[in-house]
């Protein structure tokens, strides 16, 4: 498990070094729509096929990287092996969520071998814990 702690609009997001990946997106803060907009093509553009998005205003990022992902690709050129497949979970949680991400967010086309966990946080790094909710799921 990748884990990437970013404070609401931060301007640097650093490079993953991960193949295609599912994204589990722990967003404990509203962040701006337009940073929202940068970061969802940020994780497109980076390999993410398969985005969860758990906590404040989860729904708008399935939005988004539905977006970034129409852009990206092209909207006629969207297929079985490019597509983002997004869920968003705003009533349940957070540890069912991470069991959903280990055992059924599976893209149509591709093997997800590895994960990757942005917190969006101004408060403390919980990767440990998060570890462990993956670990355990």
């Amino acid at each position: 498990m990748e884990y990437l702690h970013l404070k609401k609009d931060a301007s640097h997001i650093p490079a993953l070094q991960v193949g295609k990946f599912r994204c589990i997106i722990v967003a404990e803060e509203a962040v701006a729509e337009s940073w929202q907009s940068k970061l969802s093509s940020w994780l497109v553009e980076g390999g993410c096929l398969y985005a969860l998005a758990w906590g404040v205003n989860a729904s708008s990022w399935d939005t988004s990287i539905d977006i970034a992902n129409i852009t990206y690709v092209g909207d006629s050129d969207l297929n079985d092996a490019n597509l983002v497949v997004t869920t968003w979970h705003d009533d349940e949680p957070l540890s069912e969520v991470f069991w959903f991400a280990k055992h059924l967010a599976l893209h149509p086309y591709y093997e997800l071998r590895d994960t990757v966990v942005v917190h969006i946080s101004s408060g403390e790094p919980r990767k440990q814990e998060f570890v462990e909710l993956l670990k355990n799921a």
